[in-house]
């Protein structure tokens, strides 16, 4: 009988850490996406359903938010390739395309050198890094508006990176703020 009293005793008090953990975990992630403001809900979502954000501090959240922005720049710039490969020859969608691959090329880089920064503690030069990326996201945008194509490819997809983008710069200006 004593052992199944420990046995429970241990397993309570070892689902209460991991509840307590996981509230706090839950607790800081929405503290850091108020900074997101309209993409608040988004900023959530995504950090939530990161297993490695439960246990992660500010700066671990900012980490995971450039790599999920990384991440979907990446698939998008390989759906683009892909696209593009399809697209008639010189056709208005293809010279879009070639244009948003090279965006989002830089773009890739910029959130590598954001990454960088983020890694010297240099919170505000990540946050501009990742401000330039977000701008070359919306010159894909912007360039390829006027293709009727595009519109129904990859508007949708191109604007999640854009807020995705913004989430990230939001997250890393506020640790730049908490540092000064």
């Amino acid at each position: 009988m004593a052992f199944s009293l420990r046995t429970i005793l241990v397993l309570s008090l070892g689902l209460s850490i991991l509840f307590t953990t996981a509230l706090a975990g839950a607790g800081l992630i929405k503290e850091t996406c108020k900074f997101a403001h309209v993409h608040r809900n988004m900023c959530f979502q995504v950090l939530a359903s990161k297993r490695e954000s439960r246990n992660a501090n500010a700066y671990g959240l900012a980490r995971i938010a450039l790599q999920i922005v990384h991440k979907n720049a990446s698939k998008l710039a390989n759906d683009i390739v892909e696209l593009h490969d399809k697209a008639e020859d010189m056709s208005d969608l293809q010279q879009c395309l070639e244009e948003c691959l090279r965006q989002y090329e830089d773009a890739m880089e910029q959130l590598d050198d954001a990454t960088a920064a983020l890694d010297a503690k240099k919170y505000r030069e990540a946050a501009q890094w990742v401000s330039v990326a977000q701008g070359d996201v919306r010159l894909c945008q912007v360039g390829c508006k006027p293709v009727p194509e595009y519109k129904n490819m990859l508007t949708k997809q191109n604007g999640n990176v854009g807020r995705l983008c913004s989430i990230s710069a939001s997250i890393l200006r506020s640790l730049a703020a908490k540092k000064h």
